[in-house]
């Protein structure tokens, strides 16, 4: 008798980003600038963080689109640059 299975140990969630796409406000809220294309606004968006991956940081909460690289003008505690 013989079985075959797989184990999921972590799923990505969303998106990975440099970390120099996260800003924090005053309340210490992470967010990015995006965009949804090159024509669109910008608008600043609330974004949830999770692992550091090879890529950048995981975040959930934003599309497919374009952010801006802010250079971390308020960095955010726990994140690494």
């Amino acid at each position: 008798m013989s079985a075959q299975l797989s184990i999921v140990t972590w799923r990505a969630e969303g998106f990975a980003l440099p970390a120099e796409a996260l800003q924090c406000d005053e309340g210490g809220q992470t967010f990015v600038v995006w965009r949804r294309s090159v024509d669109a606004p910008p608008v600043k968006v609330a974004v949830k963080t999770g692992r550091a991956v090879p890529q950048g940081v995981e975040v959930s909460g934003i599309g497919a689109g374009l952010v801006e690289l802010s250079g971390n003008k308020r960095p955010c505690r726990g994140v690494s640059h």
